[in-house]
């Protein structure tokens, strides 16, 4: 069974925007560390009734010194949805852990890796549970 939480979405740091990633962003609770840790998932988030595939980052983005852990998921296929209030995560794979970056390019870089891997991984996960 994959871990799955229910939350509001937040305001974030704005940072997905800047790095043309935009994310959907939720609290994370020390709850959640105990179910996932930290680090970069291959996930689920479940909207209304739709899937919608995701690289979701939970933790606290170091590369930024930024000590609040928060949840940020980055929808694979999609861009633009209706305002949103609410949201499932389903983290299905963990991908890897946290790193630090030396500058926005290289963290760029990085999650576009994590974008690929994520959307490999969940096609197969699909293909064998749907």
């Amino acid at each position: 069974m994959h871990y799955r939480i229910h939350r509001n979405i937040i305001n974030g740091y704005q940072r997905g925007k800047l790095l043309q990633l935009p994310t959907l962003n939720v609290r994370y609770y020390s709850s959640d560390y105990k179910n996932i840790g930290t680090g970069v998932w291959a996930s689920l988030i479940k909207i209304k009734n739709n899937y919608y595939p995701a690289a979701t980052f939970a933790g606290n983005a170091i590369t930024f010194k930024n000590n609040r852990k928060t949840i940020e998921s980055h929808l694979l296929d999609k861009n633009v949805l209706p305002p949103i209030k609410k949201i499932q995560i389903i983290f299905i794979i963990k991908i890897r852990e946290i790193m630090k970056f030396e500058n926005i390019n290289d963290l760029k870089l990085q999650i576009n890796k994590d974008c690929i891997n994520s959307k490999n991984i969940l096609r197969k996960y699909v293909q064998r549970n749907y």
